[in-house]
């Protein structure tokens, strides 16, 4: 075990902060250190008693870089352009004060994105067997750590005072009911968890059995060869191996398609974009084009800023290896602002064992339209 600061529950509760100029980059941090705060993590709640949590635990230079890269490429395109950046936000009635903290929040913000890479350890936490899909799916993890950590500092502040909690989430398939019952606004504010909290009947409570933090651990990369538990039914996913997508529905796998080509057009992952279509694709969007080569030249002389596409409301017709898709998108811009409004009209072929899109036809409303242009 390593050597502890002496700090009271309250002290680190309340000193525990979003470091980031303080950070010394010249210590490095050893591997058994890293191992004791894994094993203090592991003994925080787990649904069900299966601990999902897994730390990739990066300590390569090149991939500490590589990793560094991207967070700056989304801080620089997306973050900093945003009406949430640090800088442009501040408390309802600014005053002199609040202004100046902000900004020097907004210090440290940038500070890290030019200067993550030199940290010696970068770590990705990761739940494994289950994940969010879908529009706006990146933004869940951002979305939830608005809260999450304070509810567990709630948590260990109450054991820190002889009460007792309980996070969970039984209740959350009756979101909207128990948001009426309490008065909630359902459209702008989402729950979290439920917690019981009352003094407990005596105040020994013993660590949860937990194997060693090794087995969660995943050093510089993930390790296939660590278990992992079994993804929770319908809420795990894949880019789709051939196995994967015979146990779907062909409307599944052609849905899987369209949000697979949203996400590969919002991160320019012209890889993933070139295999969800045929190769004689043709795209109609007031130009026309009529070749997977050609269409793909196009996209990355005329792609919109990155931002994020939202896909609903899709009406899918199948007729033996052929199907027809009728569906609405939604384009935020990078800050996040509704861009473009629309829809696709498209036409699908099975090829190999495969779906892709074999026509799209793309529609804008005259607003949406009439913005582009401006």
């Amino acid at each position: 075990m390593t050597a502890l600061l002496g700090l009271s529950a309250d002290e680190v509760l309340s000193t525990t902060r979003a470091v980031r100029k303080r950070l010394d980059f010249s210590r490095p941090v050893p591997d058994d250190v890293i191992r004791d705060c894994a094993r203090i993590a592991l003994q925080a709640p787990a649904g069900s008693n299966i601990p999902r949590t897994r730390f990739v635990v990066v300590r390569d230079a090149e991939t500490r870089r590589k990793l560094a890269a991207l967070y700056r490429e989304v801080y620089t395109d997306l973050y900093s352009n945003s009406p949430s950046y640090v800088r442009r936000v501040g408390a309802p009635t600014p005053d002199s004060a609040t202004e100046g903290r902000q900004q020097r929040v907004g210090d440290s913000v940038d500070y890290l994105a030019h200067h993550l890479a030199e940290a010696p350890v970068i770590v990705v936490a990761c739940l494994a067997g289950m994940r969010v899909d879908g529009a706006l799916a990146h933004m869940a993890t951002t979305f939830l750590g608005q809260t999450c950590p304070a509810v567990w500092s709630f948590m260990l502040a109450a054991r820190a005072r002889g009460l007792g909690t309980c996070w969970t989430t039984m209740h959350m398939p009756r979101e909207r009911d128990a948001a009426e019952l309490l008065g909630i606004p359902y459209d702008t504010t989402q729950q979290v968890c439920l917690t019981p909290l009352a003094y407990t009947l005596g105040t020994d409570f013993r660590p949860a059995q937990r194997d060693d933090p090794e087995l969660y651990i995943h050093w510089d990369r993930w390790d296939p060869d660590k278990p992992v538990p079994a993804p929770w039914a319908g809420f795990a996913n894949s880019d789709s191996t051939t196995e994967d997508e015979e146990k779907l529905t062909d409307s599944e796998q052609i849905l899987n398609v369209m949000s697979r080509y949203c996400r590969a057009v919002d991160d320019r992952d012209f890889d993933q974009f070139t295999e969800l279509l045929a190769d004689d694709v043709r795209f109609e969007m007031g130009d026309v084009t009529e070749s997977r080569a050609q269409l793909l030249e196009y996209m990355q002389e005329n792609l919109w800023p990155p931002g994020r596409h939202l896909y609903m409301n899709p009406a899918v017709m199948v007729d033996g290896d052929t199907a027809h898709v009728d569906s609405d998108w939604v384009w935020l811009d990078p800050s996040f602002a509704v861009g473009g409004v629309g829809r696709y009209s498209d036409d699908f072929r099975r090829i190999g064992g495969r779906w892709v899109i074999a026509v799209r036809r793309i529609s804008m409303t005259e607003r949406a339209e009439a913005a582009r242009v401006d």
